[in-house]
């Protein structure tokens, strides 16, 4: 979303857009006009967990029972 469509959805003044996405933990402001929103890397952590558990559970644990 350009800073112009978001002061326009918003009704508010282009120069108070910047103010507003400083403001929000979610959203980044790329350049002077393109508004972007973050993206969460915990997540990317969450999945490497899930997997090291479930290597675990199928390949570590069956050779060491038996």
């Amino acid at each position: 979303m350009t800073v112009e469509q978001a002061a326009e959805y918003l009704k508010v003044h282009p120069d108070y857009i910047p103010v507003l996405v400083a403001k929000s933990d979610d959203l980044k402001l790329i350049g002077d006009e393109t508004i972007i929103a973050k993206r969460d890397k915990t997540n990317v952590w969450l999945l490497g967990a899930i997997a090291v558990v479930l290597f675990f559970t199928f390949a570590v644990l069956p050779g060491i029972g038996g």
